[in-house]
């Protein structure tokens, strides 16, 4: 069981949060948009396969009380769990499927982590459509995109 420790690492293709970033999760069925505030302007964040999602507590000032604190949880920071608890939980959900395939399921989906001052944003997604597209904008740039995007989820 020892080769199934989590772990949490930095997460190189998406940017830190600011200290008091602002952030915002829209989301349907399958797709999220996470933007939140940046040192660079505001990141958005859009994943096309999300599995599940959680977005709340603990904040900056529990943060210690989170399950992966011990395994390199980090304030203001974009991780990504290795070896994730969560996503073989998940497997073992979607076993009952008649076409489910365990290793192709578990190597096909990934667990992000972005710790922010008021709250946690966990997300299980899979890349079987691509990774999350990521980019940053300035505010009047973040408005148009977040009302295409709206446009886009209407049509």
């Amino acid at each position: 069981m020892s080769n199934f420790l989590e772990s949490v690492v930095k997460n190189k293709l998406v940017p830190a949060p600011s200290t008091d970033a602002d952030v915002n999760v829209i989301a349907d069925g399958t797709s999220l948009l996470l933007s939140y505030d940046t040192e660079q302007g505001k990141a958005i964040i859009n994943y096309k396969l999300v599995s599940v999602f959680t977005f709340g507590r603990p904040n900056d000032e529990v943060l210690e009380g989170h399950r992966l604190y011990e395994r390199g949880l980090d304030y203001y920071a974009a991780q990504i769990v290795q070896n994730s608890r969560w996503i073989r939980e998940l497997d073992v959900q979607n076993s009952g499927h008649s076409q489910h395939d365990s290793e192709k399921f578990i190597r096909s989906h990934h667990h992000h982590i972005l710790t922010f001052k008021d709250a946690t944003f966990e997300c299980i997604y899979s890349n079987i459509f691509g990774d999350p597209e990521v980019s940053i904008v300035s505010v009047e740039n973040w408005r148009k995109e977040l009302s295409e995007y709206f446009s886009n989820c209407i049509k």
